[in-house]
């Protein structure tokens, strides 16, 4: 990852990682998204699972490489897909934004 990142940037990462449900901040749990300085949020990154971790650097590799969105999610590995599904519907349940935009899962 990139050493110097937007705080747009953190945040998005901060929302696909869905860090909120472990942050310390109520106003992001109540939210159900990062609602603080998102720079807070990442040292809890290390309790998401591995690959839905990796799922996200995966995608933002892409970005970095200027691959376009759907170029960049065909080369992320399946295993890292499903992970990150898996971990977004343990956050979320059935109700998750981005999973009910598409269907992320097919």
């Amino acid at each position: 990852m990139p050493t110097f990142m937007t705080v747009q940037s953190q945040r998005t990462i901060s929302d696909l990682v869905a860090l909120w449900p472990l942050c310390h901040r109520s106003v992001c749990r109540k939210a159900a998204r990062c609602r603080g300085t998102s720079n807070e949020c990442f040292p809890y990154v290390v309790q998401v699972p591995e690959k839905a971790r990796l799922w996200v650097l995966a995608l933002y590799s892409g970005r970095d490489d200027a691959l376009s969105f759907d170029d960049a999610l065909a080369r992320i590995p399946d295993d890292l897909t499903q992970a990150w599904i898996a971990w977004r519907r343990s956050v979320y349940g059935p109700d998750d934004p981005i999973l009910q935009v598409g269907d992320a899962s097919d």
